[in-house]
């Protein structure tokens, strides 16, 4: 469809077509489209600004539906032409002034497949904008294809060499696929083209962060908020970015599927960093993740070891009464040993009490790997031993109770008989 001066409508951006499709294809597409369009209008036939805006749709629908129908290719060259020629309709153009929103909302919705999609069709139409190879980028990286996502910050930065947002990108996706020398030269690129952005220093931070050097990222960010205190963007973009570090201490519990923390280290690490975060920007968000770093700290008591803690507490009060007996009685060794027995068993119960309240991080970590904390683990093989111990203690001394009672039930009755 021409309008005057030789414009011509792109029906494939106003109408979200597929250009690779068959004309069969488009205009069974259309058809459809024109059909729902139709019944809309149904829908409130008392809002006539509605009707009128469904009336020239339709006129649209139908068209295009002429245009495919009579000779795809044709208007496939024609639209090519128009674009390096500028002849594109008003209409169209605004469609296009809302092509970056569209594929900003492609994005946020996760459809990295129609978004590359668009994004090609706008530069094999010679579109210039930077922001397509942005867009192309984020959606490769989304999808896990990093190849074409680095081919499209390499286009975009063949095309525009200082493009700070290419930059950035460039740094950001080689720091996350661990490939620390391109990233730190595209930081380096960015420091030297734009010295007075805060930016490039927070991905410095950034890439000190993901390589394990957290102190030479908040010695960083202390010394640029000491000469740069009220920098508020400085503020948030490095904390954000230690909130996404602090994301990689957790680990997904299959059998739960919640996030959690199943080491001591990794513990120590998240929670210096949220409080880092915290510290340098507060808000709703550093806030919540700093309390979920500390509930891994909270303590729970292990009851699975109270029965090995009674019996080392047991076995300590049984021995310190027997040595004290002997003791009583008069000076004598074994007095000594069991004395001593005695304490070493309390000892054993209370440092058994201290560790069976376990953080939340260790108890993970048990759940995990099926082993306990070394100094948990030697307390309870102790108490097992006792509470073992004193099981079979006690089963014998019932039995020889019982076996004494029995003799001496033996011998009485024998007596009585005598007599």
């Amino acid at each position: 469809m021409k309008k005057k001066s030789g414009e011509l409508v792109d029906y494939y951006r106003k109408f979200h077509l597929d250009p690779n499709q068959s004309a069969e294809e488009i205009v069974a597409q259309l058809r459809s489209m024109h059909g729902k369009r139709m019944k809309q209008s149904e829908m409130n036939p008392f809002d006539y600004e509605l009707q009128a805006k469904i009336e020239e749709d339709l006129q649209s629908f139908e068209a295009a539906i002429k245009i495919f129908e009579k000779d795809k290719s044709k208007y496939d060259k024609e639209l090519a032409k128009a674009y390096k020629e500028g002849r594109i309709s008003e209409e169209v153009q605004q469609v296009a002034r809302e092509f970056l929103e569209e594929l900003s909302q492609l994005l946020s919705l996760g459809n990295y497949g129609v978004l590359i999609r668009r994004c090609n069709e706008a530069l094999s139409n010679n579109v210039k904008d930077v922001r397509l190879y942005h867009f192309l980028a984020m959606a490769n990286y989304g999808s896990d294809n990093m190849r074409a996502a680095f081919d499209a910050i390499t286009l975009a930065l063949t095309e525009y060499p200082n493009d700070f947002f290419s930059l950035r990108l460039g740094a950001r996706y080689s720091t996350d696929v661990g490939a620390y020398e391109y990233a730190q030269g595209y930081i380096n690129r960015m420091l030297e083209v734009y010295p007075e952005n805060p930016t490039a220093t927070s991905e410095q931070c950034y890439l000190y962060e993901q390589m394990g050097k957290e102190e030479m990222a908040f010695k960083l960010i202390d010394e640029y908020l000491e000469k740069n205190p009220t920098d508020e963007e400085f503020r948030r973009a490095c904390a954000y970015d230690l909130v996404a570090l602090s994301h990689s201490f957790y680990i997904e519990d299959s059998s739960s599927g919640s996030m959690i923390i199943a080491s001591q280290e990794k513990y120590e690490k998240c929670l210096a960093t949220c409080n880092k975060a915290n510290e340098i920007y507060r808000d709703n968000m550093t806030e919540s993740v700093l309390q979920n770093a500390k509930f891994f700290g909270q303590t729970k008591y292990n009851d699975e070891n109270l029965r090995h803690t009674l019996a080392l507490f047991g076995g300590g009060l049984i021995y310190g009464l027997l040595g004290l007996s002997i003791f009583h009685v008069g000076p004598n060794p074994g007095a000594g040993m069991m004395l001593t027995l005695s304490l070493l068993l309390f000892y054993s119960g209370i440092r058994l009490t201290q560790v069976s309240f376990r953080p939340y991080w260790q108890i993970n970590k048990f759940f995990m790997t099926g082993k306990r904390e070394r100094s948990e683990q030697f307390y309870i093989w102790i108490g097992n031993i006792f509470a073992f111990y004193l099981k079979w203690s006690f089963k014998i001394s019932i039995w020889i109770f019982t076996f004494i009672m029995l003799l001496f039930a033996f011998a009485w009755s024998r007596d009585s008989r005598d007599r």
